[in-house]
């Protein structure tokens, strides 16, 4: 009798260590290079580029943004659509593959931020919440940075030339 509550008991310590062991992979969510674009007061809208490694077993998922200085925060990619480039809003997020590293940049995934409530200014730093499936909420600073850096940054990449959309108030964007 006292064998097979031992053995119960080693079983239930075993499962428990198991899964906090899975459970761990899943929060290993690496963020850096975190910018965002410097935009005049009165606009309305901006966008921000980062890189997440996922340095875990399982694949994770950005699902949302926000951020205090903005109405509304979305997730984009650009899409070429007719000779046209435009933005659309990526609803399911961005999956974050196990072992790899993710971009958000110009002229590809990256985060918007709009109806925009202060000036976002060079040289100031941003508080921006980011949400992963797994991994849960991750604050992170951004730093706001002119097109020059962001050309810099971005060189040779797909969209390294500066670049201004005029925008409305409805962010001046197509959305399907």
């Amino acid at each position: 009798m006292f064998g097979q509550i031992f053995r119960l008991f080693l079983v239930i310590i075993f499962a428990s260590f198991s899964s906090l062991a899975l459970a761990h992979d899943h929060v290993d969510i690496k963020v850096e290079s975190m910018v965002i674009r410097a935009v005049a007061e009165g606009t309305k809208v901006t966008g921000g580029f980062l890189t997440i490694t996922n340095g875990g077993h399982h694949s994770d998922r950005l699902v949302s943004v926000s951020a205090d200085f903005a109405g509304k925060s979305e997730i984009h990619t650009m899409i070429m659509d007719n000779g046209v480039m435009k933005m659309r809003e990526l609803k399911d997020g961005i999956e974050i593959p196990a072992g790899e590293t993710v971009t958000l940049k110009r002229g590809g995934n990256h985060l918007m931020f709009m109806k925009l409530s202060a000036a976002v200014e060079k040289g100031s730093e941003v508080q921006v919440k980011l949400v992963f499936e797994h991994a849960g909420e991750k604050i992170v600073t951004m730093k706001v940075v002119d097109d020059a850096m962001l050309s810099e940054m971005f060189k040779g990449s797909d969209d390294d030339q500066p670049h201004d959309h005029k925008h409305g108030d409805d962010h001046g964007h197509k959305h399907d």
